[in-house]
């Protein structure tokens, strides 16, 4: 049975989640728009993106508030506190690639900006299993099976995108560009891949709680 200050930290959790995936849907609309070539509209949505990870930061912090308080067996907090620390990560990362482009405003190539959006949608689109797995977890509290579901999705997106960017490395070193603008790319490569990288790590965490809750 669920005490009040675990319903509490609960309806924050899913709040939470939200929030990451409209900061999420924002920051990919922003890179989507940027690779297009329409960097005013990418610009602004950047901008977006940071007012939106920060109202996620604002629920993060009210829920790590409620540990401390008392809500969930003290040998879930650390595994509850660490999921929702990655899922804010996740904004964050987002948050941080948006501030790259909007002050780098790297030079990409007509032949990589397909490439490139192709794993731009790959990594973001790691927030649904996520979501998807957080929801189906707290919100359906103990249903083990999205968790599950939600574990192969993401092994499934890992090895895609694994591709993807070996594809565009290879690109990028036989790109007509400046050394630098290919340093850029490359950056941006990286930028991409914590994205995803945040999103596993809360997938991870969420597996750890639903393995010592055992339902």
């Amino acid at each position: 049975m669920l005490l009040g200050q675990e319903k509490k930290a609960i309806q924050q959790i899913v709040n939470h989640i939200h929030q990451v995936e409209q900061c999420l849907k924002t920051a990919r609309q922003a890179v989507e728009d940027y690779f297009a070539n329409d960097v005013e509209t990418a610009l602004a949505l950047m901008k977006q993106t940071h007012e939106k990870g920060e109202k996620a930061t604002a629920v993060q912090h009210d829920i790590i508030a409620a540990l401390y308080g008392g809500a969930f067996l003290p040998i879930l907090r650390e595994d509850v506190y660490n999921m929702v620390k990655s899922m804010g990560d996740l904004a964050q990362r987002a948050n941080f690639f948006c501030s790259f482009l909007f002050y780098n405003q790297p030079h990409v190539p007509m032949d990589l900006k397909i490439p490139f959006k192709k794993m731009v949608q790959k990594a973001f689109d790691s927030i649904d299993p996520v979501r998807d797995g957080v929801l189906g977890y707290f919100d359906g509290y103990g249903k083990t099976n999205t968790v599950q579901h939600m574990a192969g999705r993401m092994e499934k997106l890992a090895v895609e995108i694994v591709g993807m960017k070996c594809e565009l490395v290879h690109l990028i070193l036989s790109a007509d560009v400046d050394p630098g603008d290919k340093i850029l790319l490359k950056d941006c490569i990286e930028g991409i891949i914590t994205i995803f990288s945040a999103a596993g790590k809360t997938a991870d965490r969420m597996e750890c709680i639903t393995l010592k809750t055992g339902f």
